[in-house]
């Protein structure tokens, strides 16, 4: 996820390798490497797909048999890049996936706002206290509920990969 100006910017879904050393390093290199200032101008310009326009891109997909990349699943944290350097600027929102932490096992969020990256893990079976990103979010299943917060970086320090990893990838045992 992108916050800016406390608003969903992008919620993009990742099947795969959702853990730190995976999209978390996808997603700390992009920060890494970026033009901050260009990033926040394009973000800027994102905006969720309507019904509407979700039902002409999937008339589309049918017809030509084409899938944009950019609504992938397998497009996961290098949605950030294809925002900064392909012009991406029409997106799905999936924010409700971190509802569910059985099948949401790990989220990042970008908040512009704070400065921050973010690092919540899945396989939660504590409520979430008032105040917590995801607290208001319906749980659907009863056992598991929202990604639980489990630390934050600024973006002006990063740390680097190894650490990264180090730090979130134990962040399990530290928390429970």
């Amino acid at each position: 996820m992108v916050v800016l100006d406390k608003k969903t910017k992008v919620a993009q879904y990742g099947q795969w390798d959702g853990y730190p050393a995976g999209q978390g390093k996808t997603i700390l290199e992009f920060l890494r490497s970026a033009d901050m200032d260009k990033f926040r101008k394009a973000i800027e310009e994102t905006r969720f797909a309507t019904e509407g326009e979700i039902t002409k891109l999937n008339e589309n997909i049918e017809k030509t048999g084409k899938f944009p990349e950019e609504f992938s699943r397998d497009a996961g944290g290098k949605i950030l890049d294809m925002i900064l350097s392909k012009g991406v600027r029409l997106l799905v929102n999936n924010e409700g996936f971190a509802k569910d932490s059985l099948f949401c096992e790990w989220a990042y969020v970008v908040d512009l706002d704070e400065n921050t990256l973010e690092v919540y893990q899945g396989f939660n079976k504590q409520p979430l206290k008032e105040g917590e990103r995801f607290f208001p979010v319906d749980t659907p299943n009863a056992e598991y509920h929202p990604v639980r917060f489990v630390g934050s970086v600024s973006l002006t320090d990063l740390p680097s990969t190894e650490d990264f990893i180090n730090r979130f990838e134990n962040s399990e045992t530290e928390n429970d």
